[in-house]
């Protein structure tokens, strides 16, 4: 080789070099070209983080990561993306898929971290064809349904143990049903002849108390007692509100007087008081009484219904269908919708579920840090439909989705608002009545019309 040669390709080589290092310095840093725009832009990514483990990660049609199927392994961050839109997808066989266009931004990362995806084919088991109702205990372990006039009693995680069988007078219609605190008890509100009586029943004796009331009384709302599992709450249609040990017939200790309705919350009873309306909170370990408003509330009475978040925050609806929020400054409720027909807080105690007649809002009570971002205060249309909505409850698993009952099927809806929100199908419904997550055994349990089902949208469960 001539040293001209050589020349040549040292010139070569140091061009290449001074070419070559500022963009590996400048792709190191996160740039990356746009062939759109021809110029060097800093690029971000997406993190995703989804149930089941393993599942694929696309962008824009191309496969770029895996995540872990080890337990309590992380998602996956996809960087090195041109900020803009890019569609998002994240896919495992035998599972639905979940799809957004996310927005990415240069220097930052765009968050997905509770994607969920139900499992296909999952069919609704029977538990009964002629329920009525059903109810859950505080831990979930034991599920009580009616059927006509019996009451049946079920170890949720025992599919091999036949339920008890509690059994009421003919034509006797049951029409609450309610687990004692410690589980070993039920509490039961049946209807005969348009006459209402209440029962306390032992689980482990089958044995069957009425509570019995006074000639001059009767009662229109019982409930357990807070600390004392021999004694039940109850209100007489003369506005007292009363101490009942079921052991003892016909002692009754006074609570309160001018009650005209009450809702007990763990050690909490908060009560309301008869014209003028003013609400009242007494700690029943404690037995401290304060008075939660300063002025009377309106269009409050025994068909009203009251909520309390695990954080505190207090809801009422009220007989005209308002649904209000209690300022702890203020002592005072303030109106965040009419036309409610339902309404629960989410497990986490940072939202509240509430739906009209075609309508399911979210009203967010906590700043939510985790995107999509959420400001305290904020009320979100989640979904509309021509046709009534029948039920619609929160899927403990992930608080970021909803169930609900519509259009002749059982649904699961995500809360993130990007793009589009993720609807999936469960399962065919003629009548949907009710709906319920058990996260004991992780089903989802619903009434269809008078038949009783449940149906996992787990894998572990199939």
């Amino acid at each position: 080789m001539t040293l001209k040669q050589r020349r040549i390709y040292f010139l070569i080589f140091l061009l290449i070099f001074i070419i070559a290092v500022p963009i590996l310095a400048f792709y190191s840093l996160g740039y990356r070209l746009d062939a759109d725009k021809f110029a060097l832009v800093k690029t971000g990514g997406v993190f995703i983080n989804a149930d089941p483990r393993g599942v694929d990660i696309y962008v824009d049609g191309e496969l770029k990561k895996k995540t872990s199927t080890m337990p309590f392994a992380q998602g996956k961050l996809v960087s090195g993306l041109l900020p803009g839109k890019h569609l998002v997808e994240v896919k495992k066989q035998n599972y639905s898929d979940w799809q957004k266009n996310l927005e990415v931004t240069s220097n930052l990362v765009t968050e997905a971290r509770n994607i969920f995806l139900p499992k296909v084919g999952a069919k609704p088991e029977m538990i009964s064809e002629n329920a009525k109702d059903f109810v859950f205990s505080s831990s979930h372990a034991l599920i009580a349904y009616a059927i006509k006039n019996e009451i049946k009693l079920a170890d949720v995680s025992d599919k091999e143990k036949a339920p008890a069988s509690f059994k009421f007078s003919d034509g006797e219609n049951i029409k609450k049903m309610s687990f004692s605190p410690d589980e070993k008890s039920l509490l039961a509100e049946t209807e005969l002849k348009n006459k209402n009586k209440f029962y306390a029943i032992d689980i482990s004796s089958s044995e069957i108390k009425e509570i019995l009331k006074n000639s001059l009384e009767k009662y229109v709302k019982i409930a357990w007692h807070p600390n004392d599992l021999n004694k039940l709450l109850a209100l007489t249609n003369k506005n007292i509100l009363y101490s009942l040990n079921i052991n003892v017939q016909n002692e009754q200790i006074l609570m309160a007087k001018d009650t005209g309705n009450f809702a007990v919350f763990g050690d909490l009873i908060i009560y309301s008081t008869t014209l003028p309306t003013v609400l009242y909170e007494k700690n029943t370990k404690s037995d401290a009484t304060i008075q939660l408003t300063k002025t009377p509330i309106e269009n409050f009475d025994l068909s009203s219904e009251i909520f309390r978040s695990k954080g505190g925050e207090i809801v009422i609806l009220n007989n005209k269908k308002e649904l209000l929020l209690y300022n702890y400054e203020t002592q005072e409720f303030t109106s965040l919708a009419d036309n409610v027909s339902y309404a629960i807080f989410s497990p986490d105690g940072k939202k509240l579920l509430f739906r009209n007649q075609n309508e399911i809002y979210i009203y967010y009570l906590r700043d939510i840090r985790i995107q999509p971002y959420k400001n305290a205060g904020e009320t979100e249309l989640i979904t509309r439909f021509s046709k009534p909505v029948k039920n619609s409850e929160w899927f403990e698993y992930n608080n970021e989705y909803i169930m609900l009952g519509a259009e002749n099927k059982t649904k699961l809806i995500e809360l993130d608002n990007r793009d589009r929100r993720n609807a999936y199908d469960i399962t065919e419904a003629k009548e949907p009545m009710k709906i319920k997550y058990n996260n004991y055994d992780d089903y989802i349990y619903f009434l269809d019309g008078s038949e009783l089902k449940k149906i996992t949208l787990l894998e572990g469960n199939l």
